[in-house]
């Protein structure tokens, strides 16, 4: 930021206040923190404060705005005493994945096929995820109960998980398999859409 005088004084020394804040830019975290006070001696008419962005990896909002303000001006007085600026985001979101899993079915309520559902990098947005089961060979309300709905990531949270209660029926039968889909979200790119859960069948054959 360049901050001239209109004019030289060859006799007065001028001070200005300067500070960067303001806006959901956060100094220190997206912007190196700037304040202080500038002194232009007798002869002098220009000086520059330089105001970096800080680089990270966190996925955050697509401008994020702070503003360069002057004030308290001594021997001098204020011309354009504010200079709004916009950081711009360039880190992708977060990718989602899910993974296959293996659960025996056993012979009373409760057990449980847990998905791991994990994102790549933290995120300094609000992540949220559909998700719903799909049949393969097992089918819903008969070997597992389906689910669906949304799964929410806090800014900087990494892994949720989806469970699905099985169905135990006493029945002797092969392995049977269910998935879970990821269908899509908000703030997030899908890298894997599907995971398996295997439920692998206990029961014992009749003699």
């Amino acid at each position: 930021y360049p901050v001239t005088l209109s004019t030289v004084s060859l006799t007065r020394t001028v001070t200005v206040q300067y500070a960067a804040a303001g806006g959901t830019a956060t100094p220190g975290l997206d912007y190196t923190a700037a304040a202080g006070t500038l002194t232009y001696a007798p002869g002098e008419f220009r000086k520059v404060i330089p105001i970096q962005a800080v680089d990270d990896t966190l996925d955050e909002e697509d401008t994020e705005p702070f503003t360069f303000t002057l004030s308290a001006p001594v021997n001098a007085t204020l011309g354009l005493a504010s200079e709004p600026t916009s950081i711009y985001d360039n880190d992708p979101p977060p990718g989602a994945r899910t993974e296959d899993t293996v659960v025996v079915e056993g012979n009373a309520p409760g057990p449980r096929c847990t998905f791991p559902i994990t994102l790549s990098v933290p995120s300094a947005l609000t992540v949220r995820l559909a998700y719903e089961t799909e049949d393969a060979t097992a089918h819903p309300g008969q070997d597992y109960q389906p689910v669906s709905g949304w799964l929410t990531f806090a800014p900087g949270d990494l892994a949720r998980e989806v469970e699905v209660a099985l169905l135990p029926d006493g029945v002797p039968e092969d392995n049977e398999s269910f998935q879970l889909h990821l269908i899509g979200g908000d703030h997030v790119t899908i890298v894997v859409f599907r995971g398996t859960c295997t439920i692998l069948d206990d029961d014992v054959a009749p003699i």
